[in-house]
């Protein structure tokens, strides 16, 4: 079953090392970069949620969801 678990210190490397197809590029940061804006969006005051999404316990990708003035 396809499930979102919170990037934790746990996992977070492993979502580093997902790599994006060369399709994506134009379309979809690095994860790593995309983890460093979600830390430069909360501290501005922004409301960011960063998840890793599994299927069942198997890691397959990584999503971020964003809200407010400071969400890029």
């Amino acid at each position: 079953m396809i499930h979102l678990e919170k990037l934790t210190y746990e996992n977070f490397d492993d979502v580093f090392d997902l790599e994006i197809k060369k399709e994506q590029y134009p379309f979809v940061a690095d994860n790593c970069y995309s983890v460093a804006e979600a830390y430069v969006t909360l501290i501005n005051g922004g409301k960011v949620f960063p998840f890793a999404v599994y299927n069942d316990d198997t890691l397959v990708g990584f999503i971020q969801l964003a809200y407010g003035e400071t969400a890029d």
